[in-house]
């Protein structure tokens, strides 16, 4: 057997078939055997097939825009908590025209095949995909909305800002709700 077997992993059947045909194995030899088998073949463990490096490079790209675009939020909320300059702030005004930029971007991030189902690790629900014209509805409620606080931003209000700045956190749970696994967010 140890000759068969040289140059390759044998997998969990090969195994389990080798333990079967010598019987000069126990009980207590075959269970061992067994489990490691079991254990080898990954029962017991949360099963993820290796996505297309493509897919993961589209999945990774998408939780990188996501990551940026929750970076921005949160830094306008400071600045808004802290009551920093709004106006003549070259920081809030980056930060603003890149949200949108973003929010703009939004769909493009989910291409079909880039799902569950792929095997990339992604927080993306398959409904995205199965309920695509409400997700594109959400998506471009995100992008009404930080169009909106672009404009808004451009005309000075802190109050009105502040206002539209919930819209935006209010539009990007939204779609959180219904296609994203819940983490807590």
């Amino acid at each position: 057997m140890r000759d068969r077997l040289i140059g390759r992993m044998p997998s969990p059947a090969d195994l389990v078939a080798t333990v079967c045909r010598r019987s000069e194995f126990g009980a207590l030899q075959w269970l061992m055997v067994l489990g490691v088998a079991l254990l080898v073949g990954g029962c017991g463990t949360k099963s993820r097939v290796a996505a297309d490096p493509e897919i993961a490079a589209a999945v990774q790209l998408r939780q990188h825009s996501f990551s940026e675009l929750d970076t921005l939020y949160k830094s306008l909320g400071n600045a808004i908590r802290k009551g920093e300059p709004l106006q003549d702030n070259p920081a809030v005004q980056s930060a603003v025209a890149q949200l949108a930029s973003y929010a703009a971007d939004l769909p493009q991030w989910f291409a079909s095949g880039t799902g569950p189902e792929s095997g990339a690790d992604t927080d993306a629900k398959a409904e995205i995909w199965l309920e695509h014209a409400d997700f594109d509805r959400k998506a471009e409620a995100l992008r009404v909305e930080s169009g909106r606080l672009l404009q808004i931003h451009a005309q000075g209000s802190a109050a009105a800002f502040g206002e539209q700045l919930e819209a935006v956190g209010v539009a990007c749970k939204s779609c959180h709700k219904k296609y994203r696994v819940d983490d807590g967010v």
